[in-house]
């Protein structure tokens, strides 16, 4: 698993505590992913002040929905028949 938390998430200390929740919920959850799934995780600036909860209840969503995915065939290594990744719904603060 990869984590992408840029500046505009905030300074290093808020970037760092963003990446720790990110890990840490990601952790909670990689059991819903089968063993040969890459994943890399981008934070949105707003997930420095999304409260933990809103952020587990996304994950949850993005894992479940990308774990379906994968069982169906519907997700392509390298993403390249341009299917869409998960996203967070507009308007959230969470990962996308």
């Amino acid at each position: 698993m990869g984590l992408a938390v840029s500046k505009s998430v905030g300074k290093a200390v808020t970037r760092n505590k963003v990446k720790r929740r990110f890990r840490q919920l990601a952790r909670a959850k990689e059991d819903l992913l089968p063993p040969c799934c890459d994943l890399v995780i981008r934070a949105k600036p707003g997930a420095a002040e999304a409260p933990f909860h809103d952020l587990d209840q996304q994950m949850d969503r993005l894992f479940r929905d990308l774990a379906r995915r994968v069982h169906t065939g519907s997700v392509v290594s390298g993403n390249p028949g341009g299917h869409e990744e998960p996203e967070a719904e507009s308007g959230e603060a969470g990962a996308a």
